[in-house]
């Protein structure tokens, strides 16, 4: 067993310093749990291999109620993803009902992303990549305007949220929220838990990542891949 261990951590150890030499450029921000930062537009991805798309309902019901759809697809052999071709890369976005007026939607928290590696980013304007995964510019028709303020990670790790709360960023009735890229290490997914939340809260299924078999080294090395991110990112800057 302290065999085994030592070696997870030379593995880790090594993952680390591989991502902090080698990983390409990226706007994007890593996400480590228990951290918020600020929400940037990165442009990516532009190219990939679409593994599965899942659009879902949600409603919240009530006098202030709202409701709509909820878009996640995922893919792979994204070029610009920091954990390489075989990382998965998980893509969002909230299209409002105009039944939902005048409640304006300001949250967003995804499930399923404890033990992995995270960089996020947001788009405003659909890419030709994108539009063809079947995403669509935000805000209303003909005007990309929504955007997002900030991502957030639970303490474990597992739940990541984007706020978009300003006036300006709020999804409206009728409107498509901001596209929101998540680029991860994980190399398996499955279904999970999203919320869309304003005052109430609407439940959504969406494509989220997996742990597969030995999980507890994978989550070990997803923890490192963050952290040599995050030192890559570091070094880089000074």
């Amino acid at each position: 067993m302290k065999n085994t261990s030592k070696k997870i951590l030379s593995i880790a150890a090594g993952a680390v310093l591989c991502c902090a030499l080698i990983a390409p450029n990226s706007q994007a921000v890593p996400i480590a749990p228990g951290a918020d930062v600020g929400a940037v537009i990165e442009g990516q991805p532009t190219s990939g291999t679409l593994i599965s798309s899942l659009s879902s309902a949600f409603l919240s019901p009530g006098a202030n109620g709202f409701s709509g759809t909820l878009r996640s697809v995922v893919i792979n052999n994204d070029t610009t993803n920091p954990f390489g071709p075989t990382g998965l890369t998980f893509i969002y976005q909230i299209f409002s009902n105009l039944s939902s007026a005048p409640t304006e939607l300001r949250r967003l928290t995804l499930e399923g992303f404890n033990g992995f590696g995270v960089d996020a980013s947001f788009e405003i304007a659909a890419n030709a990549f994108l539009t063809g995964l079947g995403f669509s510019n935000s805000g209303g028709p003909g005007d990309a305007s929504n955007g997002a303020e900030l991502f957030d990670r639970s303490n474990n790790g597992d739940v990541i949220g984007s706020t978009f709360q300003t006036a300006g960023n709020r999804v409206g009735a009728g409107e498509f929220g901001a596209i929101f890229v998540f680029q991860t290490s994980a190399t398996m997914f499955q279904q999970n838990d999203a919320n869309v939340i304003n005052g109430g809260v609407a439940t959504a299924r969406v494509l989220a990542p997996s742990i597969p078999e030995g999980g507890s080294t994978l989550a070990l090395l997803g923890i490192a891949l963050v952290a040599g991110e995050a030192l890559r990112r570091k070094l880089r800057a000074a």
